[in-house]
């Protein structure tokens, strides 16, 4: 099984801040789609999800970052440092999957490297 997770990984935890915020955005939009819905009760999410749904209907798209805590963050996206993010998605889901797909920003030939070492550390796995 291929698994696509939602990833927010950085150099460092200051740039890993941006990251995070944009994914925890993502997460909103995502809860707020209500053919989500499911998927959001399951993890025990549905009160906010509705409530995104409400805020995405009135186009307060500004406000729904801020109703996704972080334990809602950590159930729907992986996140860390570049030195820590294969470990973590290792650790998540090496019980069922056969492939990752997942993407870095590539800045700079630096960033091409440590996107092959976290390969190299996620197929160690």
């Amino acid at each position: 099984m291929c698994v696509m997770p939602l990833v927010a990984t950085a150099a460092d935890h200051a740039a890993l801040a941006e990251r995070i915020a944009d994914v925890r955005s993502r997460v909103a939009f995502y809860a707020s789609t209500p053919s989500y819905l499911v998927a959001f009760e399951s993890g025990g999410y549905g009160e906010v999800a509705r409530n995104l749904q409400q805020l995405s209907r009135a186009q307060r798209w500004n406000e729904m970052a801020a109703l996704v805590d972080d334990g809602m963050l950590d159930t729907y996206a992986v996140t860390g440092t570049y030195d820590e993010i294969a470990g973590k998605l290792r650790a998540r889901y090496a019980a069922v999957a056969t492939a990752i797909d997942f993407a870095i920003p590539l800045a700079d030939a630096g960033d091409e490297d440590r996107l092959r070492e976290m390969i190299g550390a996620l197929r160690e796995a």
